[in-house]
């Protein structure tokens, strides 16, 4: 199921509540990528830390076929 409690909990407020049977929507993404405490990604800051990554990735790739 979703959870609504751990989504309020560690967004609106900072406190972790994590039930281990439920799960919200960034929560599951960040789990699913293998980050640790997953429960704290909110959308926002899960779409920054992928969208960081993925240009440093892509920055190494152009400089190594440019090397």
């Amino acid at each position: 199921g979703y959870d609504w409690l751990g989504l309020l909990g560690s967004q609106l407020v900072p406190l972790t509540i994590d039930n281990p049977r439920r799960m919200f929507c960034s929560e599951f993404c960040a789990a699913a990528l293998g980050f640790p405490l997953a429960q704290r990604y909110s959308p926002a800051l899960l779409g920054e830390v992928v969208r960081r990554i993925h240009s440093i990735t892509n920055a190494g790739q152009w400089n190594e076929a440019h090397a």
